[in-house]
């Protein structure tokens, strides 16, 4: 549910606010308990791309969809669990596609014979009711590998069924008046790993007296609980001395067996979680499996088991490269024949507002311009702010000299601008929220820097026996794009190892709060070869920044505390020579393809 949230939100749990395949529910002298059946209002706490679509005035549709209970923005649904007296129900009988019996007992069918019959609610509403916008999900693939793992010849055989399902929604799209204006995704909201073992952490807390079960092993009370995700656990220190108890938890699970990783909640920003001071859901631990190993919730027996063959499990860390899963987009305003490298969550969302031209005012992710058509591009009436030639619309500093110029139809810089007070090129005009797009690359890196610290996903510097910060020489080059006129939010173009993306005025803040610098640090290193042109798109929306570095999300909403409301944009000098040497790194650079689409009527 999370990502399902995600993907039509266009921003991460942390924003969203589910955690979790329901509302975790929290009362005085009672134990936390996830009920799925919340209303979306309870649940959701931004706007999704289907309330944006019923708005704007079109009409909506869901089959199987999650965490979209009562939404009041829905026109047809056929939900999980289906209502006998609802409109699609009935129709369904109606047409003789489904029995009263099946519908009244459908908890208790088949998740195959349940696939089929939200397949075919799907193909009635596109054959009926021709929605504007429908959301269909199946389950059994999620289903099969749960139960006999992923890659398995049973998993295929589901992958085969699945396929199946889809070519009938195809089909009833070919059939419609709107086959010519209807655009269809296929996507995943997890890949899923395989687990030999499983840990119990409710066990562990059992036989260290913080939880008590009663002679069947149910759970009846306790100063602590964990709820198991698969890959990860939540733990909630539900003891009055929170801060030794914490503190306990902690040591009993980084010596347990099974478990890889404690995560605390300082390291939870960058990892797409709420503070639990801002989401009362969220777990005071996070417990990540060791390989091989998935969590469940039991606390009888043994701390860790032996699984009777292997288990499908997912829950794992969003970083988990086996998390990762599918995108497929297909029709009307879709470019042929693209590949894609990677696709995060938070550009489904917004990929799908651009196609319906609509608005999601929260969202943090980028439409995915790469595979959109020029007439459904959002950046497509984007403003050129180079237009090849020469530095029009840009302060050339003064005393410059001719050391910003345009070679080859590219801005060329080479760090050497004789100006006596500020070197930067700046824009002559302001801008405030915006889809800033331009592609650039370091010519060289005479410069080696013997300075470079090795920085972790919190933004904070690793260290060495003695607590010092270790260092590595790098060969570097350092320029970067600033915005709204702020030094200190500035995008960074270096070759340090932790990749272009970072806004060192906040990483290195330590006034910050710790979330702020660990979105300020990129979450991977995406940059090309030295000498090869790569591309930035930059999204500034309020006080929040997203930057897509050649297709992939290094920096996601990262939270820019302080940033001007306006200002203009500047490519970074940066060196000095001294007889000769370079004395820092320079800023040995070329921009080009450089334009902006700003998001704000307020010009």
């Amino acid at each position: 549910w999370p990502t399902h949230t995600t993907f039509v939100t266009g921003v991460l749990p942390a924003q969203h606010g589910v955690l979790f395949n329901g509302m975790l529910m929290r009362e005085p002298g009672a134990l936390p308990r996830v009920e799925p059946w919340r209303d979306k209002a309870e649940m959701v706490r931004v706007k999704t791309v289907y309330d944006a679509a019923h708005a704007a005035g079109l009409t909506t549709a869901q089959v199987d969809w999650v965490a979209i209970h009562k939404p009041g923005t829905i026109t047809w649904a056929f939900e999980e669990r289906p209502d006998p007296a609802g409109e699609v129900a009935r129709e369904l009988i109606a047409a003789g596609h489904a029995t009263p019996e099946q519908i009244s007992g459908f908890r208790g069918l088949s998740v195959v014979t349940k696939d089929q019959i939200w397949t075919t609610a799907a193909v009635h509403i596109i054959e009926r009711h021709q929605p504007n916008l429908l959301l269909l999900h199946l389950l059994t693939l999620d289903s099969t590998s749960h139960r006999y793992a992923s890659g398995t010849p049973a998993a295929h055989a589901a992958i085969g069924f699945l396929d199946s399902q889809l070519a009938r929604v195809v089909e009833a799209v070919r059939r419609s008046p709107m086959a010519e204006r209807t655009t269809l995704m296929v996507v995943s909201d997890h890949g899923f790993k395989t687990a030999a073992r499983t840990v119990r952490p409710n066990a562990m807390l059992r036989r260290a007296g913080l939880l008590t079960a009663d002679a069947n092993g149910a759970i009846t009370s306790g100063d602590a609980f964990a709820i198991s995700e698969g890959g990860t656990a939540l733990v909630y220190a539900l003891g009055a001395d929170r801060g030794a108890l914490l503190r306990r938890l902690g040591q009993l699970f980084r010596d347990a067996p099974g478990i890889a990783r404690v995560v605390e909640p300082s390291e939870y920003a960058a990892l797409g979680y709420p503070a639990p001071d801002n989401n009362a859901q969220m777990g005071d631990l996070v417990l990540v499996a060791a390989d091989a190993h998935s969590f469940s919730g039991g606390a009888d027996g043994p701390d860790v088991i032996d699984n009777p063959q292997p288990a499908g499990f997912h829950g794992a860390l969003s970083s988990d490269p086996e998390m990762d899963s599918i995108f497929v987009a297909s029709g009307r305003g879709i470019r042929a024949g693209v590949r894609l490298d990677r696709v995060t969550a938070t550009q489904v969302g917004p990929t799908i507002a651009a196609l319906l031209d609509l608005q999601l005012p929260a969202s943090t992710g980028t439409p995915l311009h790469e595979i959109l058509t020029k007439d459904q591009s959002p950046t497509a009436p984007g403003t050129s702010l180079f237009n090849g030639r020469d530095l029009s619309g840009w302060k050339v500093p003064e005393g410059d000299n001719g050391h910003w110029k345009v070679v080859d139809g590219v801005i060329d810089y080479d760090a050497a601008s004789e100006a006596p007070g500020d070197k930067h090129l700046w824009s002559e005009r302001d801008y405030g929220d915006f889809v800033l797009t331009l592609e650039w690359r370091l010519k060289s890196t005479p410069y080696v820097n013997p300075n470079v610290p090795v920085i972790l996903t919190d933004g904070s510097h690793k260290k060495n026996a003695e607590g010092r910060d270790i260092r590595i020489s790098v060969p570097d080059s350092d320029s970067g794009v600033y915005l709204r006129g702020s030094e200190k939010a500035q995008i960074n173009i270096w070759a340090w190892p932790v990749g272009s993306g970072e806004l060192w005025g906040y990483r290195t803040d330590a006034s910050m709060p710790a979330s702020v610098r660990a979105g300020a640090t990129p979450k991977r290193n995406a940059d090309r070869s030295i000498g090869e042109w790569n591309t930035f798109e930059i999204t500034m929306r309020a006080s929040r920044v997203t930057v897509v570095l050649n297709g992939e999300v290094v920096i996601d909403a990262a939270e820019l505390p302080g940033v001007p409301a306006r200002g203009p944009i500047a490519l970074q000098h940066h060196g000095a020579r001294k007889n000769g040497d370079w004395t820092s790194p320079p800023s040995l650079v070329q921009f080009r393809n450089i334009s902006i689409q700003e998001l704000s009527k307020n010009r």
